[in-house]
């Protein structure tokens, strides 16, 4: 990861349609080979192809699993009433966020799943990404053994910063929200709420970093591995160590108000 602006090269992606879909996938991906063969979408009640993390009435989530034996995981956006017969200028299309998304931010060094496939249709979207390890999760990690994360301080503040030197910011920066991979590299998750603005919206950062200090000292990490973070982000991002804190402080204490009042958690100051 790095904070220093400069873009890389990252997998090559087309875009075709086939039939009802529209897909853009990375070159190569057996995703298009189901296309071909018609056999997009998957049938959701196939407990062998999908498993279910999370659905309501406005995205479902889980994994897919192919019979190659690779498995992706999707975000499924349905399309209802109205907003399902509006041209694409005229409705936001949350899957196609994800992907642009996830592409910036690989291109900047940022540490996310790496984008598979986006495929819309006029009656649903999906976006695939590689699947990672849900259960090394931070906050999993942190409720097992806190000394598991001591060595992570210097590669969580590199990340924070590495994602708004790319204009972008999270939104639900939690600890559930970034995972460990196969290789001890951090990655963020779920960029359903985030945003990429130029310049960067310094108040969402501030709210990124915030929501990331409240969760690992709601875990249980002391504040001075906190207080670690602030200074390695604000020697990244070439801002005052006390300026950022000045800033941080309030923010910390409405979220932690915020927790308390909801779920019972002890009052968290910075």
């Amino acid at each position: 990861m790095s904070g220093n602006g400069l873009k890389r090269r990252i997998p090559a992606s087309r875009l075709q349609q086939l039939g009802d879909w529209r897909c853009r996938a990375l070159v190569g991906s057996p995703i298009w080979s189901l296309l071909e063969q018609g056999q997009w979408p998957p049938d959701l009640d196939d407990s062998t192809r999908i498993t279910t993390l999370k659905r309501n009435s406005r995205n479902h989530s889980g994994l897919l699993q192919l019979a190659d034996g690779s498995s992706f995981y999707f975000k499924r956006f349905p399309h209802f009433g109205l907003r399902s017969r509006l041209p694409d200028a005229m409705r936001t299309r949350r899957g196609r966020a994800n992907w642009r998304l996830s592409r910036h931010l690989q291109r900047h060094h940022v540490s996310v799943a790496q984008a598979e496939a986006l495929l819309e249709s006029r009656g649903e979207d999906w976006f695939l990404a590689e699947a990672l390890p849900a259960r090394r999760s931070l906050a999993k990690l942190a409720r097992v053994d806190g000394e598991l994360l001591t060595p992570l301080q210097a590669p969580l503040a590199e990340l924070l910063a590495a994602l708004h030197a790319a204009n972008v910011t999270h939104g639900d920066l939690k600890w559930g929200n970034i995972l460990l991979d196969g290789q001890n590299r951090l990655r963020l998750v779920d960029l359903d709420s985030a945003r990429h603005a130029q310049p960067l919206d310094r108040k969402r950062a501030d709210e990124d970093v915030a929501r990331c200090l409240v969760s690992a000292l709601e875990l249980g990490m002391d504040l001075a591995w906190a207080r670690g973070i602030v200074r390695g982000y604000a020697e990244r991002r070439d801002i005052s160590e006390d300026t950022l804190l000045t800033r941080l402080r309030p923010v910390v204490a409405r979220i932690s108000r915020r927790h308390t009042a909801r779920y019972g958690r002890a009052p968290i100051k910075l």
